[in-house]
C-alpha cells in the first residue's frame, strides 16, 4: 500500500524488536520507528507523545510478535480514534515469514466474493469478517458508509450479543420475512445461543456472507433459513420502497459482485 521499500523497513524493524511489539508511523511516505514504552511490550504498544507526528500522518504501524493474525479490539479502537490506516506485522509462531497488512480508513476494499476470513475489518490481506463484508457491500453497492465498531474475538462466546444490541444505531430496523428486498440483511445464530452472523440478500434465493474459516460466498437462502433470528432493512433516505418484495421476486437476478 505504501510501496515495497517502506513495507520492508517496517518488517525489518519488527524483526529487530524480537518478542516485543514494534511500533511506528508512516509520515509523508516514510516509515518512522518509535519507542514502545508500554509496561508490557510483549503484548501491547504505547508511543510517547513526544514521538507522535504533528502533521503528515498516513498510518500507524505495530507488530504482533505473538503471531495473532488479526487486529485486537484495542487495535480496532485505536484505528477508529486516529482515522488513518493501521498496519500490523504478523510474526507467525510456526516459523513462517512475517507479513504486513493494513486496515481501516482509506484502505482499498477487497473483492466481495472469495475473500478469506480474517477477524475484524477488511484490509490489504484480502480478509475480513462477516460484518466487514456487510460494511464493504453497503459501501460498494449502495454508497452507504456504515460506522465501524471494535469487536472482540469470538465475542458471542463471552455472553455478548453485539448485532442485536447495536443494529438500530447503525440505521437498521426489523421487518417481517415477507418484506425482505435485495440489500436487506438477515442475522443468524450459527452454532451459538446468540446472534453471531450476518448475511446480505442478493437475490430471491441467495445471501452473501462470510463464514468463519471459509471464503465469502453467495449461498442458497433456504440452506440458512433455520438459523435466521432477525430480518433487517436499512432505513436510509432514497430507498426505493416501490421495489418488489422478496416474496414475489421469484426470478430475481443476482447483484453483480
Amino acid at each position: 500500500m505504501f510501496g515495497p521499500d517502506v513495507e520492508q523497513k517496517i518488517i525489518t524493524h519488527a524483526l529487530s524488536c524480537g518478542k516485543e511489539e514494534s511500533c511506528g508511523f508512516i509520515v509523508d511516505g516514510q516509515y518512522i520507528p518509535a519507542p514502545n514504552v508500554h509496561p508490557d511490550p510483549r503484548n501491547y504498544f504505547e508511543i510517547p507523545d513526544s514521538h507522535c507526528p504533528l502533521r503528515g500522518l498516513q498510518a500507524v504501524v505495530h507488530s504482533h510478535p505473538c503471531g495473532t493474525p488479526y487486529p485486537t479490539i484495542d487495535d480496532q479502537a485505536g484505528q477508529i480514534r486516529t482515522a488513518v490506516p493501521w498496519g500490523i506485522v504478523v510474526m507467525p509462531s510456526d516459523g513462517r515469514k512475517p507479513y504486513l497488512f493494513f486496515y481501516g480508513d482509506g484502505v482499498p476494499i477487497p473483492k466481495l466474493i472469495e475473500r478469506d476470513f480474517r477477524w475484524g475489518p477488511s484490509g490489504t490481506d484480502g480478509g475480513g469478517d462477516c460484518f466487514a463484508l456487510l460494511k464493504d457491500y453497503y459501501k460498494l453497492q449502495l454508497s452507504i458508509t456504515l460506522p465501524e465498531y471494535p469487536r472482540e474475538f469470538l465475542w458471542w462466546e463471552k455472553g455478548e450479543d453485539l448485532f442485536v444490541e447495536n443494529f438500530t444505531q447503525y440505521g437498521f430496523r426489523e421487518i417481517e420475512q415477507n418484506d425482505l428486498q435485495i440489500h436487506d440483511i438477515v442475522l443468524m445464530k450459527v452454532h451459538s445461543p446468540v446472534t453471531n452472523h450476518v448475511g446480505i440478500i442478493t437475490s430471491s434465493a441467495h445471501i452473501l456472507h462470510q463464514i468463519q474459516d471459509h471464503q465469502s460466498r453467495q449461498s442458497l437462502y433456504g440452506h440458512w433459513e433455520k438459523t435466521i433470528s432477525h430480518f433487517l432493512t436499512y432505513d436510509h433516505k432514497g430507498r426505493d420502497h416501490e421495489e418488489k418484495s422478496f416474496s414475489t421476486r421469484l426470478f430475481g437476478g443476482k447483484i453483480r459482485i
